[in-house]
């Protein structure tokens, strides 16, 4: 029994000392680790690797790579297309591991639903794995082939609902108000200027007419 407790105690100590080291060099070579979760499904490479600093090498010589998954116990390195803030739903317990995000601040891919990479429709955005839970989604309109804002709203039946998002109807139509007003504002101003220059032309022949009756009244003179 003593001898299990030993074995046991010495097992948590090196865990807990061997995370602390990993998260200290973590924390020097990218922007967030956690020990004791992983990412999954977007697992584009994993190799054997003799500790975890060679693992994060491999990270940083891969374009590609966003954030890693190292195994204490097997040494395993899976490299992630995505990472643990693009792909939330996506980051899970696992024990004995350790998740870090690269530094290298390169993009992920996507998320389908985005206005860079809209849905056919909200069914689309559900089957591609993409669904987050019920709100605002961009969709491709099936008329113009623009993106436009979709409300996706899944049931508890598992039944996928779709409408058009108002706010955006809305944020048009004071986009046209605003133009409209510029419009009007303009047609004002030119209006004004119309009618200055009528007013000139009159007094102009006003003028003229007073010129010639002098003319007139000289003649009979």
């Amino acid at each position: 029994m003593a001898k299990s407790l030993e074995v046991l105690f010495c097992c948590v100590t090196f865990f807990v000392l061997t995370d602390a080291a990993f998260k200290k060099n973590c924390k020097s070579e990218v922007t967030h680790s956690e020990f004791g979760f992983a990412l999954i499904k977007y697992i584009y490479q994993s190799v054997g690797k003799k500790d975890y600093q060679s693992c994060l090498q491999e990270c940083k010589n891969h374009q590609l790579c966003i954030s890693i998954n190292f195994n204490l116990l097997t040494n395993q390195c899976e490299l992630n297309s995505q990472s643990k803030e693009s792909r939330p739903h996506r980051f899970v317990p696992r024990m004995h591991n350790i998740y870090c995000t690269n530094i290298f601040f390169r993009t992920p891919e996507p998320v389908k639903g985005m206005k860079g990479l809209p849905g056919k429709s909200c069914l689309d955005v559900l089957e591609s794995d993409e669904f987050v839970g019920n709100g605002t989604y961009w969709i491709k309109s099936n008329n113009t082939g623009n993106p436009t804002r979709k409300i996706c709203l899944l049931d508890i039946n598992g039944v996928m609902n779709e409408k058009h998002d108002d706010s955006e109807s809305d944020e048009n139509s004071e986009s046209r108000d605003n133009s409209e007003g510029e419009d009007d504002s303009e047609g004002g101003e030119d209006s004004e200027s119309e009618s200055d220059d009528d007013s000139e032309r009159e007094s102009d022949d006003d003028s003229e007419d007073d010129d010639d009756s002098k003319r007139d009244d000289d003649s009979e003179g």
